[in-house]
């Protein structure tokens, strides 16, 4: 399955390593859903909010990292073998007096995501979400069974509380479709959540 296969190696992707996915090839893409009948999902703490192609399963880690200890909560659903859809945050318990670069959390977010997959990213503009900066960007990487991976994701950044949000769409051996932007375009983050 997709979601274990490929997305399982990103669940600490912000913060720190984890294995690298397997090589099981994919099936065939689902054809696009109809976003009305989707499912929405909102994190326990209300930091973000997302509409899912299908009930997300949920995760809870929590690690060290270079900056200090991480907690990641992460809503991840899959549409067929070979779509995936993501959104996580995560929460950095900094030493007291120390003060979190947003910018290179954006860098670190970025890489982290891109080193597990041996991606590269293809294009990347900044962006804003209910308050917060961050990026926007499409990329591409080798999947399970040497397959082509594509993707496309927003990352956003909070100093205060110091947090990461990332959501991403993952493909393999396919392009993405209009439910890719359909379900980036759903995610809200802090005050942006959508409590339904």
């Amino acid at each position: 399955m997709l979601r274990i296969a490929v997305l399982g190696g990103l669940v600490l992707c912000v913060a720190c390593d984890s294995k690298k996915p397997d090589s099981s090839p994919p099936a065939t893409p689902a054809a696009p859903a109809a976003t009305d009948n989707w499912v929405a999902y909102v994190h326990p703490q209300k930091l973000f909010s997302a509409r899912f192609p299908a009930k997300p399963a949920e995760s809870d880690n929590k690690a060290d990292s270079v900056i200090g200890p991480v907690t990641v909560k992460m809503a991840i659903a899959s549409r067929g073998p070979s779509q995936a859809y993501a959104a996580m945050s995560t929460s950095y318990d900094l030493p007291k007096g120390s003060t979190f670069d947003v910018q290179k959390a954006l860098d670190g977010a970025r890489e982290g995501m891109l080193g597990k997959m041996n991606g590269k990213v293809t294009s990347e503009k900044p962006s804003k979400l209910d308050g917060y900066d961050g990026r926007e960007l499409a990329f591409e990487g080798q999947g399970p069974g040497g397959k082509t991976m594509k993707g496309q994701a927003r990352v956003y950044v909070s100093a205060e509380p110091p947090a990461a949000y990332l959501a991403f769409v993952i493909y393999v051996d396919g392009n993405l479709d209009d439910d890719a932007k359909k379900f980036l375009d759903s995610v809200h983050v802090g005050k942006g959540v959508d409590a339904k």
